[in-house]
């Protein structure tokens, strides 16, 4: 399942970002648990967190510093 996701919003869930990855959901935690994949959390709202749009975007057009080599 690919998600097309909203220009207008600033965060998505894990669930988007898995199915617009090509991940599934328990993969994209596990790379989120490692700090592998850049993530917010929601003061208040226990366990939940967001991805920011920006670097999802980073990330889907190779340009996010975690991609980058060093030479």
């Amino acid at each position: 399942m690919t998600a097309a996701l909203a220009p207008e919003r600033l965060t998505y869930s894990v669930r988007e970002v898995a199915g617009l990855l090509g991940l599934s959901e328990s993969g994209l935690r596990n790379l989120i648990a490692r700090r592998e994949f850049p993530v917010r959390p929601i003061p208040g709202t226990g366990r939940r967190v967001v991805l920011p749009r920006a670097e999802v975007d980073q990330l889907t057009a190779g340009t996010h510093p975690s991609q980058q080599t060093t030479r």
